[in-house]
Order: structure tokens, then sequence, then C-alpha cells
């Protein structure tokens, strides 16, 4: 080795420390160094290309949760499975946790032209406050509700108030199902079939469908409605 690459070995392992165990940005690191901030960077990729910096993603805390969204894909034949963290087994926890690893899934699926469904529950409405606003204005999505109106919940976790509520953050067109989500008799579900508008409603196609699964449990909304 050279001392001219003795010199360039001793400087760029200086740069290294300074950036990564002292945490000085590279302006700083070019000031303390009196070199120009392009060279102060070329340094600090070369000092990882060459070995005195090597990074090491520590991924054992994770990785039973890339396996059993692996287990999930495989036995329920699907295409993509996300497995969410959660560090309490209350039930607030656990539905904001999966509401907002829900709302970084959809931010990354949004697209020009999409048209998305809707239910309702108290997930898909803590999701809502966890999507990002979408800074383009001319992306043309339309938000469906997927679910009549329930009695005895919250107004807030309806379909409507949720579809209304993710239109507003994509500045998308949101359609509403004018109708009951249980008829107390099969002839008035087959009368309101029949009604042009809901017929409208229903013939809709969707790209992505927003629902919440949840426990089977008295406590649960569709079965307390």
């Amino acid at each position: 080795m050279t001392i001219n690459e003795q010199s360039e070995k001793k400087l760029m392992t200086k740069a290294a420390q300074l950036y990564y165990e002292d945490d000085l940005s590279i302006l700083d690191i070019s000031k303390l160094l009196g070199i120009p901030r392009q060279r102060c960077s070329r340094l600090l990729k070369k000092a990882r290309e060459v070995g005195i910096v090597q990074i090491k993603i520590h991924r054992s805390d994770y990785s039973y949760l890339r396996n059993l969204e692996k287990r999930l894909q495989k036995i329920f034949h699907l295409k993509k499975v996300v497995v969410t963290e959660v560090f309490s087994n209350s039930s607030d926890h656990i539905i904001q946790s999966v509401a907002e690893e829900g709302a970084h899934l959809l931010n990354q699926l949004i697209q020009p032209n999409l048209s998305i469904g809707v239910a309702s529950g108290r997930t898909l409405y803590e999701l809502v406050q966890y999507i990002k606003t979408l800074e383009e204005r001319d992306y043309n999505i339309k938000i469906f509700e997927l679910i009549g109106g329930l009695s005895r919940i919250s107004a807030n976790v309806v379909a409507t108030e949720i579809s209304r509520s993710i239109a507003k953050k994509f500045h998308a067109k949101a359609y509403f199902l004018p109708a009951p989500a249980f008829t107390k008799d099969q002839k008035t579900r087959d009368a309101m079939l029949k009604d042009s508008i809901i017929k409208a409603a229903l013939s809709e196609k969707i790209d992505l469908a927003l629902v919440g699964i949840g426990n089977v449990t008295p406590q649960t909304m569709l079965i307390d409605t």
C-alpha cells in the first residue's frame, strides 16, 4: 500500500467514524476534514465498498412475521399477505396497529382510475386516520359503499361516513348505497333490489375492497345490529 493509499484509507476511516458513530452530516464532516462535500460523499461510499463500514440488518426479530405471511399465502392461496406486530392484547391497540399497516398498504396500491369498495367497522374507521392525503387531484378514483345502513352503531363507523372520509383523502367521488344492510323479510329485500338507484349501485364493479374481518362475538358490530 502506497503512502497516498494509506492516507486515503485513514481519511476514509475518519469520515466514516464521524458519519456513522458521531452522527455528523456530510457538510459538517467536509468542513472538519477540510475537503469538498463531493469527496466526502465518495469517501463514505468507498468505505462501504471496501469493507471499512459494514451494515448489518438484524432480521431475526421480524423473521417470524415474514414466515407467517408466507404460510398464510400458501394455505389460503393469496397473492400478498401483510402481518403486523402488536405489543398489547388491548383491542384498541390491535385495531390501531392493523389500521396503520392497512393504510400503509392502501397508499401503495393507489393508482389512477381505481374503483374502491368500502365496508363498515371500527378498523376501517381507524384506517382512515392513517391514510395519506393524495397530492394529485386528477386520479379519477371512485369510492363505492359496499354495505347499507346499520342501526344501533356509532355514525362514524358506518360505510357512508368512512367512504366520505376516504373520498376526501383521495380527492375522489363517493357513491353511496341508499338501503339498509338488513331487511325484515325477503319480500322487502326483493322490492329494494328492483329499485333503479339500488340496482345501479350494486351493478358497479370495483378493483379493490376494504373490508374489516373481526371476531364473531355478541359485541361484534354486525351481530349487535
